[in-house]
């Protein structure tokens, strides 16, 4: 079976020579017994589980109760069918109808005022008196000259007593012509001819005594009464497998393919040390395959990889699946069968 698994966010990647590590994670750690010119990778080791049996109860043992019924027998008695009581028979009363007529509302006198009936009236109006007054010059057509009062000024200027008529002014105003007035009015009274019932003959209760009866009966009775007893149903059990941890998952410094993962891991820089804050792979440091090259295609068209489409998968194809399993909210750090059908390629095969 083959895993593509991812380390942790601690993972590192270092590069020996001489001794002198070039890089390492942010806790400082270092791989034991580094050998010059080999790169290593902290990688996590997933933890190992075995399965084994047990033995649980699949139903307590517990205590039921069970009813034994009662027991019974029949015997013959005379028993009373009916008490003797005495019937009442009611015998309704008889009514006959008569009709009358009935005041619902008297007959009433209320006054009503009947208003005022108004009409428009002109008439002329004096405005100005006749009155004379003097005016200086020669009459003008029209003028009205109070005879003999021409008069002729010391300066040769001639006036004349002229007569002004009077002035009127024509209004037009409104006057009652009838005026207001009070009448009485009768309301004549409002009746109803009514047809009800009344009694003729009143009700009355007749007396009736009735014997007893008497039957005979077959009557049950209890022979045995009913009991419960106790029964004690044992516990059962059921075979189930469960699963226990033998080892944690852990990081371990492994020997790492030192081209493949800098040309892989370095996209964006020069400098090998700045790779430290990168994801690495466990698995396939050696050539190539379908399955990879499937896996980087995938990822470049979503625009988590942009490095080479070789098969191999490198520290930059690891770093490309993580961050798409955490953008797809996906299990991280293995190429699985759910990280392959978000893709939309084939699932890994896992029976080599």
């Amino acid at each position: 079976m083959r895993h593509l698994m991812l380390g942790a966010a601690a993972s590192a990647f270092v590069i020996g020579f001489g001794g002198l590590a070039l890089a390492q994670d942010a806790s400082g750690d270092l791989p034991p017994n580094a050998t010059p010119g080999h790169c290593y990778g902290k990688l996590l080791i997933p933890e190992q589980t075995e399965t084994y049996t047990d033995q649980v109860i699949d139903q307590a043992s517990r205590t039921e109760i069970k009813v034994i019924p009662a027991v019974y027998g029949t015997t013959t008695q005379t028993v009373v069918s009916s008490e003797a009581h005495v019937e009442y028979e009611t015998v309704p009363a008889t009514y006959k109808t008569f009709t009358e007529v009935v005041t619902i509302k008297p007959a009433i006198t209320r006054k009503i005022t009947v208003p005022a009936v108004y009409g428009e009236v002109t008439e002329e109006i004096l405005i100005r008196e006749a009155h004379t007054e003097w005016r200086r010059g020669a009459r003008r057509p029209g003028d009205i000259v109070v005879p003999g009062s021409d008069k002729l000024l010391p300066t040769g200027e001639v006036i004349c007593l002229i007569a002004i008529p009077a002035e009127y002014k024509t209004v037009t105003h409104t006057v009652v012509k009838i005026p207001e007035q009070v009448r009485e009015v009768v309301e004549p009274a409002v009746t109803e001819v009514i047809t009800r019932k009344v009694v003729d003959t009143q009700a009355r209760v007749l007396e009736h005594q009735v014997p007893a009866t008497y039957k005979t009966v077959t009557v049950t009775t209890i022979v045995q009464p009913e009991r419960t007893e106790s029964i004690v149903i044992p516990a059962t059990y059921r075979t189930v497998t469960k699963t226990r941890v033998v080892t944690t998952s852990h990081f371990e410094w492994r020997v790492i393919d030192c081209k493949a993962e800098i040309a892989s891991a370095t996209p964006h820089a020069d400098d090998v040390t700045t790779v430290s804050h990168h994801y690495y792979a466990t698995g396939l440091a050696h050539g190539g395959d379908a399955e990879t090259q499937a896996l980087q295609e995938a990822l470049q068209k979503r625009g988590y990889y942009d490095g080479p489409l070789n098969g191999r998968f490198t520290a930059a194809t690891q770093w490309a699946m993580t961050r798409f399993q955490r953008d797809n909210h996906l299990a991280r750090g293995t190429f699985d069968e759910a990280t392959a059908n978000a893709l939309g390629i084939p699932a890994p095969d896992v029976g080599s």
